[in-house]
């Protein structure tokens, strides 16, 4: 049998959330730029727009470090400070 019914049962319910993950400057237009991001920005802003207006809860969650991350610094290059 499936793991789904033992560890999801009743996880998912009626209320709809939109999760915006790592939309941020770096990523977009900064240091670490994937440049097909930018053409999924008009309609995430229609999304958000319309998740809005009908009370849908919309999520931000991103990515962070501090600048003495040199773990990442080091690989990465300084971003998401």
């Amino acid at each position: 049998m499936a793991v789904y019914p033992y560890f999801l049962k009743g996880c998912f319910l009626e209320r709809p959330a939109i999760i915006i993950i790592d939309m941020l400057n770096d990523f977009v237009t900064g240091k670490l730029e994937v440049k097909r991001t930018k053409y999924i920005i008009p309609n995430l802003k229609k999304l958000i727009t319309a998740a809005r207006k009908n009370n849908v809860p919309v999520i931000y969650s991103n990515d962070a470090h501090y600048p003495q991350d040199t773990e990442v610094v080091e690989k990465w290059g300084t971003h998401a400070i």
